[in-house]
């Protein structure tokens, strides 16, 4: 089990935010993560934009790596599973089922709006697509946290949340858990590497952990104070 965690209190269920850019939800023993982007890299490339190969086999084991460390039953996807559907080539498809007959624990996938195609693919690759959100117990799980309802815990993706760094290294910007609606809405960093972000808005209460190397923070989490950038030289 990974042991170095964040843990908040979200729907009445207690939640363990990751620095591998994933939710543990331990009473269920699930693992949560959004925007994955599955053949995102084959989908430029078809588009002509040149890029070394390698990232589908980096998600991949990042994946397999997240699910045995927690010992998961089950991994849930918060939306864009996949990125077009010009990046299932089949190349993707097969890689993909490879990679289930090595790791076969329950995918669930909330669709995103990046999954229009993920029907094509979804039984090959074991994935049940349970619609556009989820409602279980005290949580709403969805995709966009835009269309988040009122008076209830949503946890989402969609938005790729980020956060710069101060000093010398004020161009560099890291993932990050943006938990904001005074606590009830929790929204996930990127899961995929390939993707770029979009800066948080903080509003009065908000709370802010980016995921930093090591030498930042021992649990590759820091929490970022109000109106604050993640400071390289912190050590923690």
């Amino acid at each position: 089990m990974l042991s170095a965690s964040i843990g908040l209190e979200l729907g009445g269920e207690r939640v363990e935010l990751l620095a591998h850019r994933a939710l543990w939800v331990p009473a269920r023993r699930r693992v949560v993560v959004a925007d994955v982007h599955l053949g995102k890299e084959a989908t430029f490339r078809r588009a002509g934009v040149p890029l070394p190969r390698g990232g589908l086999e980096a998600t991949l084991a990042a994946l397999d790596h997240l699910v045995r460390a927690t010992g998961a039953a089950e991994l849930l996807v918060l939306g864009d599973l996949i990125h077009h559907a010009d990046g299932l080539t089949s190349e993707v498809r097969e890689r993909v089922v490879a990679w289930r007959s090595s790791q076969p624990v329950p995918i669930r996938l909330v669709r995103g709006n990046h999954d229009r195609a993920v029907d094509r693919v979804a039984s090959a690759w074991g994935v049940e697509v349970i619609g556009d959100h989820w409602r279980e117990g005290g949580i709403v799980w969805v995709h966009d946290p835009g269309e988040a309802e009122e008076g209830i815990a949503h946890v989402g993706g969609h938005r790729h949340p980020v956060v710069r760094a101060s000093g010398p290294a004020e161009a560099m910007r890291f993932p990050c858990f943006h938990l904001g609606a005074r606590g009830s809405l929790l929204v996930l960093p990127a899961f995929s590497r390939f993707t770029g972000g979009l800066p948080v808005r903080r509003r009065r209460g908000d709370r802010v952990f980016a995921v930093v190397d090591r030498g930042v923070s021992a649990s590759g989490l820091l929490e970022v104070p109000a109106r604050g950038t993640v400071d390289r030289g912190r050590r923690g």
